[in-house]
This record gives structure tokens, C-alpha cells and sequence, in this order.
């Protein structure tokens, strides 16, 4: 007998999610795919969270101390490259299931951070290519977003881009739209700080999606007149920028921590 699977989560069995899933977290999603649909229902009763949201699942044995639930890429990737494909697809899915694109990529950020700052330069990337495709500026900033697929970049690197693209961006703060696309791009290339704290990193990266927002919202109105329908488009553009993007996320991206 074929166990049928999620209608949103396709690569989910339907089993695994209603015995795992509580709150609608991405790390219980996770958890439901990753997890023999079998084991699920008894594995329910022993899950708890730690205070970083982590999933834990208490031992049988009173005396052994609760392990972490495979919920994280880095158990998708130990699980051969089956369980990464179909665990890329739920994120996306995830992603689209949220109720705006600031809550999809904190939520990114929170369960994977490096699964997040790919998508966030995607979402940048996109952003510059929809406004002002072709602009030797923008190619600048894209090429160094690329750069950091095939490498992690060092802090220095980071420091130098912020400070650099911030300049840029306060000396064409008046010329649109290259201020908002230059300030996006120091916003995030300071969220990728990994010296500075989460709450800050999440802050800079909430700034960036406004920035992107505002640059984006002009490109819709010819079809929503509504200053706010049009920029509830761009908003609904950028999470589904978010999502396709982790799809593509890179073999160096999938270690599954949070740095």
C-alpha cells in the first residue's frame, strides 16, 4: 500500500506530517520528510524544543540525554542526495506557504543560515536585473554575489563591499533607482557579517527586503495603479524569488548549520 503524501508538502508523507508537525515550523517540516513515515507517530511523543528552536527527541532510556531530530540539510545530505533533492523542494514549498517574503526568508535564516544568504543574493540579484538590467554597477555587485557560491567570502571582503556599496549609496541617495539598489546591496552584504549577532543579521536582512521592495514596487504599477497592490506584487515576486532560489542552492551551501 502506497501512504499518500502532503497536498502542499509533495515529497512529505501525509503521516509524517500531521504526527510531527505542530506548530508549522520549517524545522518540523523538515523533520516530517526526513523521518520513516513508520517511526513518526511514535517519535511525535518525544519530540521537545530546546530554547534555540532546535528539535530535540527525548531517549527511551530516562537517563539519556535528549538528541537533536534530523531535521537540518546537513542529515538530508548523510541521506544521500534523494533526501537533499526532495528536502530543497520542501524549503521552496515552505516558502511559498508563508504568509510574506520577510516571514519565509527569517524563517530561512533561522532553520539554515547559509541556505538564507544565498537566497537574500538572489533575491538582490533579481531585483537589480528587473530595474536596471545591463547597469555596469549592478553587474559589479552581482558578480560578487556569485563569487560566494563557489566560496565562503572572507570578513574582511564583507567589510570592504559594505562599506563600499554604503558610500555608493549615499552619494546617489537623490539619483533613483540606484540608491535603493545600492543601499540594498550594503544591507546585505552586512547581514552576512557572521561576527555580529543574529538579531542584528535579521534586522539587516528585513532592511534589505523593504529596499528591495521599494526599488521593485515602480515595475508593477502599469498593471496595479494601487500604490499598495503594486507593491503587494513585488512583495509576492520576491517570495517566490526566495523560493525558486532554494532550489538552485549550491553543493558548498548544504552543510546544514547556522553560521
Amino acid at each position: 500500500m502506497t501512504l499518500p503524501k502532503h497536498p502542499q508538502y509533495t515529497e512529505v508523507y501525509l503521516r509524517s506530517y500531521d504526527a510531527i508537525v505542530r506548530y508549522g515550523l520549517l524545522e518540523e517540516v523538515a523533520f516530517a520528510l526526513l523521518v520513516d513515515p513508520l517511526e513518526a507517530e511514535d517519535l511525535s511523543e518525544r519530540i521537545g524544543h530546546r530554547t534555540d528552536g532546535r528539535l530535540m527527541i527525548r531517549s527511551l532510556d530516562a537517563l539519556e540525554p535528549p538528541s537533536p531530530a534530523p531535521s537540518l540539510l546537513s542529515d538530508a545530505v548523510s541521506m544521500g542526495s534523494k533526501a537533499v533533492s526532495a528536502l530543497l523542494i520542501t524549503l521552496g514549498q515552505w516558502v511559498k506557504a508563508q504568509t510574506s517574503a520577510e516571514d519565509a526568508l527569517v524563517g530561512l535564516f533561522n532553520y539554515d543560515t547559509r541556505v538564507s544568504m544565498f537566497c537574500a543574493g538572489r533575491v538582490v540579484e533579481h531585483v537589480m536585473d528587473t530595474v536596471l538590467p545591463g547597469d555596469s554597477a549592478t553587474a559589479e555587485i552581482s558578480r560578487a554575489i556569485r563569487s560566494f557560491s563557489k566560496k565562503d567570502p572572507s570578513q574582511k571582503t564583507l567589510n570592504k563591499l559594505s562599506r563600499t556599496w554604503m558610500q555608493n549609496a549615499q552619494d546617489s541617495y537623490n539619483i533613483l533607482p540606484h540608491g535603493d539598489l545600492f543601499f540594498m546591496s550594503a544591507r546585505l552584504f552586512m547581514s552576512m557579517n557572521r561576527g555580529s549577532s543574529d538579531e542584528l543579521r535579521i534586522r539587516e536582512l528585513i532592511s534589505m527586503l523593504d529596499l528591495a521592495s521599494s526599488a521593485l514596487t515602480p515595475m508593477y504599477m502599469d498593471r496595479y495603479p494601487i500604490l499598495g497592490e503594486a507593491r503587494a506584487e513585488a512583495n509576492r515576486a520576491i517570495q517566490l524569488t526566495i523560493a525558486e532560489a532554494c532550489l538552485n542552492v549550491p553543493p558548498n551551501q548544504l552543510r546544514g548549520d547556522r553560521s
